[in-house]
């Protein structure tokens, strides 16, 4: 095949070599393929590719840098190599942001871990004494009643004490008592609720969803592969958020059109919703529509 440097069609008959000498690097080859070895042999014995062949090579034994490698290059050959040390610097900096951002993430993880380790150990005689209390150990029963008292009295306890109540006089469903508790009281009333004996296996609440995996759990109950109670769990959920007096109004608002949509209603009021938050739900109802 003639070659004539300097067209776009040359380039482009370069584009698999390209690729196959960036895959080269990034898998850090001692030498080149075979078949990448035999072209680059050919075709470093024309005069047109030469040197574009040389620079390719001093880019499989580590340079990479182009003012380095462009001498003796004509302007296809300078595209070419270019391309090569773009291709290379594209994928280095997407996967050093990964690793930072996989190392941030592992990092907030392990932070959240550990803070409801503490959690855990800060509220394990509580939770002790509540599952003693609900076993019929009256002493248990009598200690904790001056605390949840205390607790209903503060701000940051005040819904789990009423979810510990609820506990102690028998109620046991997830659905009915953990919707509406933020994720410290969710951890502490879920500790409670395993140590009676309670399967939480499936059990999904709101708090610490996103919204698109808040909008992915409303679309999946409304199917028929919806696993068995997820559509009633999140008619209680919904209907606790529509309501809470301390959420702002558009996450109320959010509330009242999941609860409808839960509810069969495919053309829910969004009208009071934010137009991006009212975009993303009218995204998931055409979705579910099949639009």
């Amino acid at each position: 095949m003639q070659y004539t440097v300097g067209s776009k069609y040359e380039i482009s008959k370069w584009q698999p070599i390209i690729s196959d000498v960036v895959t080269s690097c990034l898998r850090r080859r001692k030498k080149p393929s075979g078949m990448l070895e035999a072209f680059l042999d050919r075709m470093g014995q024309t005069d047109d590719w030469r040197n574009v062949v040389a620079a390719i090579r001093r880019i499989l034994d580590g340079e990479r840098d182009m003012q380095a490698l462009r001498a003796g290059l004509d302007t296809t050959g300078y595209v070419i190599v270019h391309t090569i040390l773009a291709q290379l610097l594209d994928f280095t900096s997407s996967h050093t942001s990964r690793s930072r951002s996989e190392g941030a993430r592992q990092l907030a993880q392990a932070t959240e871990a550990e803070a409801a380790a503490q959690l855990r150990r800060q509220w394990a005689p509580v939770v002790q004494a509540v599952v003693a209390a609900c076993r019929g150990d009256a002493a248990a029963a009598a200690q904790l009643e001056p605390l949840l008292a205390q607790f209903s009295k503060q701000d940051d306890w005040r819904h789990l004490a009423a979810a510990l109540r609820r506990i102690l006089t028998g109620e046991r469903d997830p659905a009915a008592l953990l919707p509406g508790l933020d994720a410290n009281d969710t951890l502490i009333a879920s500790d409670v609720l395993r140590a009676l004996g309670v399967d939480l296996t499936g059990f999904r609440n709101l708090s610490g969803l996103s919204l698109d995996d808040l909008l992915g759990v409303v679309a999946l109950a409304c199917t028929p592969d919806a696993p068995p109670g997820l559509a009633e769990q999140l008619h209680a959920a919904t209907r606790t958020l529509a309501a809470d007096p301390n959420a702002p109004a558009e996450i109320r608002a959010l509330g009242r059109a999941l609860n409808a949509v839960l509810s069969g209603d495919r053309a829910p009021d969004l009208s009071a919703l934010p137009p991006e938050l009212a975009d993303k739900v009218w995204g998931m109802l055409g979705a579910l529509k099949g639009e």
